[in-house]
């Protein structure tokens, strides 16, 4: 062994904590984006309204503020506060469907029906009746 041979290799696998890491990404234990958002859009906030101090959450705070905007004829806030509208409002009973479904039946009718249709049924692979 020569005098210049390393007694540990620091880019061996077995010595992977001496081994420098990739230093890029998120911190572990840090927030990501959407709770950060989450978080703000939650906030809560101390607004007059008609004399009266109500508390509202940020999100609130702003679609009102939209509202107002769009009231005084601000096309862009009318604009925007259709389309966050649109996003936050499930939809209406008018846009919903219908299920049209077969009125009841009686069992005689049932297995009549049954009956019908069991004649032109191919049984299952397998299957021999006993």
């Amino acid at each position: 062994m020569t005098d210049d041979t390393p007694i540990f290799n620091d880019a061996l696998p077995w010595n992977r904590k001496l081994v420098p890491r990739r230093t890029g990404g998120r911190p572990k234990g840090s927030l990501n984006v959407k709770s950060i958002v989450s978080k703000i859009a939650n906030e809560k906030h101390k607004i007059m309204e008609g004399g009266k101090a109500r508390h509202h959450t940020t999100i609130e705070v702003l679609l009102l503020k939209l509202r107002n905007l769009a009231i005084q004829g601000d096309r862009q806030a009318a604009t925007e506060l259709n389309r966050e509208r649109d996003f936050f409002n499930p939809p209406s009973q008018e846009e919903a469907g219908c299920i049209i479904a077969p009125g009841e039946i009686s069992a005689e009718e049932w297995v009549q029906r049954e009956e019908i249709h069991n004649r032109f049924r191919k049984p299952p692979e397998g299957y021999e009746p006993s």
